[in-house]
């Protein structure tokens, strides 16, 4: 940035904090929010998740764990059968789930294409493993509900709603947290697990 161009920025911020500050922030919304879901972005997420990690580390006592979440055969049952705007609203209806399930304390953001990411403080992959199943059971009763209501009209009458809920789930993986863990320690263990419960599934079919 050129010093006339940032001092032109500093000089606008001055005379109009409130209009600069909202400018600002919807430049930059992408990195804190992920535009889709309304969740927070992996960028956000790791913040924060840090941040706890630090209170966790302070402390020197408590648990915490991070989970992630992945939409079983998104490509081959939803997203290349039925398309690409249903296979939003159905990116949409899981991040419902998650928001509608969780505690304000806890965290949660989109980590990749149809997966999701989440930290829990003060808790254990024991306790957790309830709150997931929780989120599995809003899948599994919110689904059709959610896309008579969210499909768009057109899309509505080319899809058949029951069969598609039937086939919308997650697998998730876990990790505990210790103190001196950092978030993409975590992370990459969590997904690993994530992976392992995939093919767990797939061999069990």
């Amino acid at each position: 940035m050129e010093q006339n161009d940032f001092d032109g920025m500093l000089e606008w911020v001055k005379n109009d904090p409130e209009a600069a500050t909202r400018t600002l922030i919807d430049q930059n919304k992408n990195l804190l929010v992920d535009t889709k879901t309304g969740l927070n972005s992996l960028y956000l997420f790791k913040e924060l998740a840090r941040q706890q990690q630090r209170i966790l580390k302070r402390s020197g006592k408590g648990e915490s764990v991070v989970s992630i979440a992945d939409i079983d055969n998104f490509k081959e049952k939803i997203n290349d059968p039925y398309g690409l705007p249903v296979g939003d609203v159905v990116i949409q209806f899981i991040a419902e789930a998650y928001k509608s399930s969780m505690r304000d304390s806890d965290i949660v953001g989109r980590y990749a294409g149809d997966e999701y990411i989440a930290y829990y403080p003060d808790t254990n992959i024991n306790t957790i493993k309830v709150v997931e199943e929780r989120i599995k059971s809003y899948i599994k009763d919110h689904a059709i509900e959610y896309l008579r209501k969210h499909l768009d009209s057109v899309i509505y009458k080319e899809v058949d709603v029951e069969n598609l809920a039937r086939k919308i789930d997650i697998s998730t993986g876990y990790s505990q947290a210790n103190p001196d863990d950092t978030i993409e320690k975590l992370i990459t263990e969590a997904d690993r697990n994530m992976h392992n419960v995939k093919k767990e599934k797939k061999v069990g079919r």
